[in-house]
């Protein structure tokens, strides 16, 4: 039986499903291309320098942190973030629709970097948590929104969403290089001070500059939404809730408040450790939740084989975004540590090596595009594509671990070895993101898509937050970083290797009811 939710994303990918945009793609595709952009820009610029700032010295304008309290701090922000991208999706499902999920959540990120900019460590934290709170509703949404553009079997999906990962790089690109000089460069620093301005306030002008870019992209939105098809949950107009309806909404209320509940008496009774503890409590809220509405959406067999399938890749997903994020703390502090970066008397803010993965990126999605296509039914299968992912990033950090046991305490390396670790990163990052956004929106009912996107981000949450715990154990030390970067590869190598395990059995869980797999191409 057909639902009204699918009827209406039915209706709206015949209505927008056209090529008259962009390549023959749907023109909404280039709203939201421009609007991932600008809001990746606003993410990214404050994620180059948030770890730099919370370690350096009060008298350098930062927070005068260790190591291990910034790292951790960067993991929960980024965990957060992403963490609440599953109630994100599902307050869009529910209530807001798609469309002012991302509007609302643009405003909070906007407001979030300007609430850092302020000359106060509360504002800097409040900022970081208005930020998470915007990014929960924004990110999973305005993915959702791409997938609602193309009809289920439409081929061109899968470079629709490629297309769309090359405007996130775009702004991950430019962001770095803007908000690392105002937060880095001594010549912006000069220029302050020529101004009548205390040098030490760079930091918070590289914060404010990514609020600027949010408000550029919630412009553009704004102006073209109309080419954004909706989607939201409704009975019709001026329709009213039957008595089963209201007592199955107020059941649902009863649960998630005491899932609340729950997770707010545990991690009370953890005491101290209870940013440790915190992950756990929510991912037994992730699997209730999914539990609770797949069963009130009366999911079929197929459906539900294919949720399972999704937590696999889940897993997968937290141990690649664990290693892949060591770029924003770890190595953000090796490369002010232990990387060359004078050049011509002009030192290159440490942040601006961040940029490189994106430029990668923009420079390598139109050669893989070109490879799949060229290989035809002779390319690795969608689930082969994602068991790759782990074992690339692997091999780049197995290298690194080599080349950092053959330091001595004092050597600085050739920055050209952070850009050869992350060109391993990106190969394994284009064989897992653009191709489980797509798998999300594929295999999902379309009235749960904003759910499922916000699980596929929950599991890059739990990476975040892993990162942020590894990168506390950094030091400056050739023996340290071998220790480091080594169980960092040897971990990805595993995880590689028990994906290529289970791959019979997850080519089973995604297969439709009669049997037949639909996701090998």
């Amino acid at each position: 039986m057909t639902s009204t939710a699918d009827r209406i994303a039915g209706a709206s990918t015949r209505q927008f499903g056209d090529s008259t945009g962009f390549a023959g793609h749907p023109r909404g595709l280039a709203t939201l291309f421009f609007t991932e952009m600008w809001e990746r820009f606003s993410f990214y610029g404050m994620k180059a320098i948030l770890v730099l700032y919370m370690v350096a010295n009060p008298t350098a304008g930062g927070l005068g942190l260790d190591t291990p309290h910034a790292t951790a701090i960067y993991g929960s922000y980024l965990a957060a973030a992403y963490l609440l991208s599953l109630p994100g999706g599902i307050i869009a499902d529910r209530i807001l629709g798609t469309r002012l999920a991302v509007v609302l959540g643009g405003a909070l990120i906007a407001v979030g970097h300007f609430v850092m900019a302020a000359p106060a460590t509360v504002m800097f934290y409040a900022g970081l948590a208005l930020i998470a709170c915007g990014t929960g509703l924004l990110k999973p949404n305005v993915s959702a929104l791409v997938g609602n553009l193309y009809p289920r079997n439409d081929p061109r999906r899968d470079n629709g969403f490629s297309l769309f990962y090359m405007g996130i790089n775009i702004g991950a690109f430019i962001a770095p290089l803007i908000c690392g000089y105002l937060a880095e460069a001594d010549t912006f620093k000069k220029l302050l001070q020529s101004l009548g301005i205390d040098p030490i306030s760079c930091w918070r002008f590289g914060f404010a500059v990514a609020g600027v870019g949010m408000l550029i992209g919630l412009l553009l939105f704004w102006r073209q939404r109309d080419y954004v098809p909706d989607t939201i949950r409704k009975t019709g107009p001026g329709a009213h809730k039957t008595a089963r309806e209201a007592r199955r909404g107020a059941g649902r209320m009863a649960i998630y408040a005491a899932l609340a509940a729950l997770t707010a008496s545990g991690a009370w009774l953890a005491g101290s450790d209870w940013r440790n503890v915190l992950p756990f409590l929510l991912a037994f809220d992730a699997l209730a939740l999914v539990i609770i509405i797949g069963r009130q959406e009366q999911l079929s067999i197929a459906e539900w084989r294919r949720l399972g399938a999704m937590g696999i890749w889940f897993l997968v997903s937290a141990a690649f975004w664990c290693a892949y994020e060591q770029k924003g703390c770890s190595l953000s502090l090796l490369a002010r540590d232990l990387v060359r970066r004078d050049i011509g008397g002009f030192v290159i803010p440490a942040s601006w090596l961040q940029s490189l993965t994106a430029l990668y990126v923009i420079l390598l999605v139109p050669v893989f595009a070109a490879l799949w296509t060229r290989l035809g039914r002779r390319q690795p299968s969608t689930l082969s594509k994602i068991m790759l992912a782990p074992l690339l990033i692997g091999i780049g950090y197995a290298a690194f671990s080599v080349l950092c046991s053959s330091l001595k305490l004092g050597d600085k390396i050739s920055p050209l070895w952070l850009a050869g670790l992350y060109l391993f990163d990106v190969l394994g990052e284009l064989c897992l993101s653009p191709i489980g956004l797509n798998l999300v929106t594929q295999f999902t009912p379309a009235r749960l898509v904003g759910l499922t996107m916000g699980l596929w981000f929950f599991g890059s949450s739990f990476g975040y937050k892993l990162a942020g715990y590894l990168a506390g154990f950094y030091l400056p030390s050739p023996s340290r970083l071998t220790w480091l970067y080594g169980g960092i590869a040897a971990g990805l190598f595993a995880v590689g290797t028990i994906l290529f395990l289970l791959l019979p059995a997850m080519n089973g869980l995604v297969s439709d009811d009669d049997g037949h797999d639909v996701a090998l191409r």
